[in-house]
């Protein structure tokens, strides 16, 4: 919330709101652009990057909440294999 992006997308300033399962109205309400998506975007990309430099493998291996309520494992692809499939049982 330090970058106030909140506020450029004409959000309030609440850590719990994060789009998932808006209605189609407030998505309509929001006051997006695409210069504005893309600065977000790139924003957001940056802090992963930052963010992952700080993990290790025993952080890459645990179990995370989903928005939805359920919990899956972490697994990050190396670079070899990025463009490779996904394993059938891992796609919904």
């Amino acid at each position: 919330m330090d970058e106030k992006w909140h506020e450029k997308f004409g959000m309030e300033a609440d850590p719990a709101i994060s789009g998932i399962g808006d209605t189609l109205e407030r998505v309509i309400a929001s006051q997006s652009t695409l210069e504005l998506l893309h600065g977000y975007i790139g924003a957001v990309r940056e802090r992963t990057v930052a963010h992952l430099s700080t993990v290790s493998p025993a952080d890459l291996d645990r179990e995370i909440l989903l928005p939805r309520g359920d919990l899956r494992p972490v697994r990050f692809r190396s670079a070899e294999e990025e463009n490779a499939p996904e394993p059938k049982d891992l796609i919904d």
